[in-house]
């Protein structure tokens, strides 16, 4: 967990692009499929809506459309792709298998093979134990955040955009309060999207960079956590001119009117 030397440059992010499906299913739809509410949910999660793939939709397709929007801003043609990365100041990744019920997929590992027996009991769903969960993400969260800053010599203070794992509203006003960070320099959109697991920062990321949210210089966090379990935070200073970005969604939101009209 070292910084990279000063004078030496890194890799550069030059396009991100994300998409998620068309359909859209709410929270007062959600109410007529199972015993719950939208009140309920956005109390405790602070979703409203999310997005639903296609029936003929693989995970691979909606990356696709991603990649191809990152291309197109960054206007390198897929061809003279080398390899795909990130430049970061730093990076702080940890696990601790002794946590691994509280967040897993119970079966389709060594240990669980998947059988007839597995499926139908539901075991390739993830199963997470919320209130063991919440104080360890707002807590691993933050510690990572703060040694990427300190390792790339900022205070919390100074970081210019904090964009947290989108997996509950709560966990993340709790992480960014003990960042002492205002509301906001905290990107949320899970209302949105709920949470889209590992997908939930990159589409967050290209989302602020196409609205304009980052300029040339900011100090960038990033945080999350995940099944295992699994944490990590990532600091970076942006170094993508805000017009490109910007004119690339533009030139992509005219695309779309032309081919609806």
């Amino acid at each position: 967990m070292t910084r990279r030397p000063d004078g030496i440059r890194g890799t550069t992010i030059t396009g991100t692009g994300m998409y998620v499906p068309e359909r859209v299913l709410s929270n007062h739809e959600l109410e007529k499929l199972v015993e719950t509410s939208d009140e309920w949910i956005v109390e405790r999660t602070g979703i409203r809506e999310r997005r639903i793939a296609a029936p003929d939709q693989a995970s691979s397709d909606l990356a696709l459309i991603a990649c191809q929007r990152a291309l197109e801003m960054a206007n390198v043609a897929a061809t003279d792709v080398d390899h795909i990365g990130v430049g970061l100041h730093a990076v702080d990744m940890h696990s601790d298998g002794e946590l691994g019920e509280v967040l897993e997929v119970p079966a389709g590992i060594s240990a669980n093979p998947a059988s007839d027996r597995t499926v139908a009991a539901h075991e390739h769903y993830i199963r997470m134990q919320g209130k063991k969960l919440f104080p360890f993400a707002v807590r691993s969260m933050e510690e990572s955040t703060r040694r990427c800053a300190e390792i790339s010599g900022w205070s919390p203070n100074e970081i210019d955009l904090f964009i947290p794992h989108q997996a509950n509203l709560r966990i993340i006003e709790g992480v960014r309060e003990r960042l002492g960070l205002p509301a906001e320099k905290a990107y949320v959109n899970i209302e949105r999207y709920g949470n889209t697991s590992s997908a939930s920062i990159p589409i967050a990321l290209d989302e602020c960079v196409r609205a304009g949210r980052l300029k040339k210089g900011d100090k960038l966090a990033m945080a999350a956590f995940g099944g295992g379990v699994t944490w990590g935070a990532a600091a970076m200073t942006w170094t993508l001119a805000t017009q490109r970005a910007t004119q690339s969604g533009a030139r992509r939101h005219e695309k779309s009117r032309e081919a609806v009209s």
